[in-house]
């Protein structure tokens, strides 16, 4: 007799491939009077990639709606079946989604359908969010104070430390304004907004008492925020953005953003 853990591993990769049972462990599979082996091992196999599926629309709520109900149950069965999910939590379920529809992306006229496009941005946006929301914050951190930075001088050579909970995203369409109108009209009329054309939008997320917060950012605002998450002084990160468009103004105004957001968790001088 084959020890009771191989069995179940085996049984495990049958409903997880979704095909046919090997002998070995077929003959150890009982049929009952209405139903077949395979039928039988099928009622847990479908009830397997259906609980995926449901998983997969709480991730994605938004893409969900933006495709309807019968579009979405088979892109995501298909998507499942690619890409049967190998961390111990469902939460990780839509990880390589937004790479699969993007890989997956049908053709019109010989380039990149742009719905299909617009929908990879979609879910790699509700994904973001996700990641966001899970992963570490500053709920348990005291307030940065950027007054402890006294002169002009001092904060031009000044280094800032981004907090672990802000993401910098660039997205091809705008993913965030289709996002917020979705949930308002979802719950006043249970309607979804239009897909948007393609035109790039940037975005600043982050989290704050627990909430994640969506900020939209100018391309200039999006370009100096990289460079001082990535290490850059004040000082630096202002002459490399050269945009003789941003005046004073705007610039201490979207210093005032980042610090009222809580974007930063200190400072190296």
């Amino acid at each position: 007799m084959r020890p009771l853990r191989e069995l179940q591993s085996e049984l495990l990769r049958s409903i997880e491939s979704g095909g046919r049972p090997d002998e070995s462990l077929r003959s150890l599979l009982l049929p009952s009077q209405r139903m077949p082996v395979e039928a039988r091992l099928a009622v847990y196999q479908n009830a397997y990639r259906a609980r995926l599926v449901e998983c997969l629309q709480s991730l994605c709520p938004a893409f969900a709606a933006a495709v309807g109900d019968e579009a979405f149950q088979a892109m995501a069965f298909e998507y499942v079946n690619a890409h049967p999910p190998d961390s111990y939590s469902l939460n990780d379920l839509a990880l390589r989604f937004p790479e699969y529809l993007r890989a997956t992306c049908p053709r019109e006229n010989g380039q990149l359908w742009e719905g299909g496009l617009f929908l990879a941005e979609l879910a790699r946006f509700e994904l973001c969010l996700d990641q966001v929301f899970d992963g570490p914050g500053i709920e348990d951190r005291e307030p940065w104070d950027p007054g402890t930075i006294p002169t002009d001088e001092e904060w031009l050579s000044t280094r800032l430390l981004a907090a672990p909970c802000l993401r910098l995203e660039a997205f091809e369409f705008p993913v965030e304004p289709f996002y917020s109108a979705w949930k308002c009209e979802s719950g006043l009329s249970g309607e979804t907004p239009p897909w948007p054309r393609r035109e790039p939008t940037w975005l600043a997320l982050t989290r704050l008492e627990y909430r994640v917060i969506r900020i939209p950012l100018k391309s200039w605002e999006y370009r100096l925020l990289c460079l001082l998450v990535a290490g850059s002084t004040v000082g630096d990160a202002l002459g490399q953005i050269a945009d003789r468009s941003v005046d004073a103004a705007a610039i201490r105004a979207c210093f005032a953003i980042s610090a009222r957001n809580r974007f930063w968790s200190g400072n190296l001088g």
